[in-house]
């Protein structure tokens, strides 16, 4: 059960199919022998909470004008900076360094991390 003035306070609006976590209180009505469970917070759960976590995030940056059109840059034509993340040992980053150099040479940043 979701009382009618808990229902603004969820911050979210239940739909059909939609997998959520209910906390609240058990009541019961012992003449009847039923139970309710009285919802005071509702969370999506699964796939559902990450969207709605990206979509609060959204929402956030928006009002701060991150997506507004009036601060945004160019992307330059050519990057200054190359950064590769990949084994520091190996023939791969001999290869990197050798195909870059040749082709488009220049400043290569190399992160090494652990590969397979």
């Amino acid at each position: 059960v979701v009382w009618r003035g808990s229902v603004s306070r969820l911050g979210l609006k239940p739909e059909n199919g939609v997998e959520v976590v209910a906390t609240g209180k058990i009541s019961s009505y012992g003449e009847r022998s039923s139970y309710q469970l009285i919802i005071d917070r509702l969370d999506y759960a699964g796939e559902g909470a990450l969207l709605a976590r990206i979509e609060r995030l959204r929402l956030k940056l928006a009002a701060e004008g991150l997506f507004d059109a009036a601060g945004k840059r160019a992307l330059p034509f050519l990057p200054d900076v190359i950064g590769v993340v990949t084994s520091a040992q190996g023939a791969v980053m001999h290869d990197i360094r050798t195909t870059i150099g040749r082709r488009f040479p220049r400043r290569l940043l190399v992160w090494p991390v652990a590969v397979q």
